[in-house]
């Protein structure tokens, strides 16, 4: 079986999460010692090395190998601050795009 590695920042939003929430998480986390790559993960595009998953109200964001599984950002689902979380040093590819509002043709201020 797989070793746990987390991150500081892993375990510390883990730890302040509730009750409800730190079941699932560490449910879904120590499941991944078993299985790393259940059906509801996937591939980062950019790093195949990382996956994702999603569980309750948080995403999940690892890497893992033969020995171990990496949890390497764990923050709430619904906010792209996941990815603006990852160190530069693992995936400069996966930090969101910046995204720039299109002009509107016939705008009249």
């Amino acid at each position: 079986m797989r070793s746990l590695a987390p991150t500081k920042e892993s375990l510390d939003f883990i730890r302040a999460l509730e009750p409800k929430h730190f079941k699932q998480v560490m449910n879904k986390v120590l499941g991944f010692l078993v299985d790393p790559t259940p059906a509801d993960a996937s591939a980062l595009k950019g790093c195949p090395d990382l996956f994702r998953a999603d569980i309750g109200e948080c995403r999940i964001v690892y890497r893992f190998d033969e020995k171990s599984v990496s949890l390497l950002v764990v923050y709430k689902r619904n906010d792209d601050e996941v990815y603006k979380n990852l160190p530069a040093r693992i995936c400069k590819t996966v930090r969101p795009a910046v995204y720039v509002p299109i002009a509107v043709q016939n705008y009249r201020a």
